[in-house]
């Protein structure tokens, strides 16, 4: 079972006379990481499809960004000048990716993506997500 937006609602909560809000706010986030724990639940991130068009030169410095960037490459094949390389890579990892290629190509690659399924994340890169999210 797939939760999405999940949003919980406190009814009720009575605090003793000098309770700050981060000590309500820290209870708060143990008992939901404590439910999800218990529920086994896992995070699940966005996967696009990628599609980039480079010309050959830069082929090997976009790849290689693109193996960073935890992109699995399914194919690359050539069309006139130009490699095109197609993989399925993390949304979280293609923040400013416009910009890096275009760094990474002198201006002379495209890409294009979409939107291909959900994938659960692996423990560390959970980890990590969640401590960006919650600090710690």
């Amino acid at each position: 079972m797939q939760l999405v937006d999940v949003q919980v609602t406190l009814h009720w909560l009575e605090l003793g006379r000098g309770t700050s809000d981060s000590v309500v706010g820290a209870a708060v986030v143990q008992c939901l990481r404590k439910v999800f724990e218990e529920a086994q639940s896992a995070v699940l991130e966005p996967m696009m499809s990628l599609q980039v068009v480079v010309p050959e030169s830069h082929s090997a410095r976009v790849t290689a960004d693109l193996a960073r960037r935890r992109a699995d490459v399914q194919q690359i094949h050539t069309r006139q000048d130009n490699k095109v390389i197609e993989c399925i890579a993390p949304l979280s990892e293609l923040l400013g990716y416009s910009s890096a290629l275009h760094s990474l190509s002198s201006g002379l690659a495209s890409f294009s993506m979409e939107l291909r399924a959900h994938r659960r994340m692996s423990p560390h890169d959970e980890h990590k997500a969640l401590k960006h999210v919650t600090g710690f």
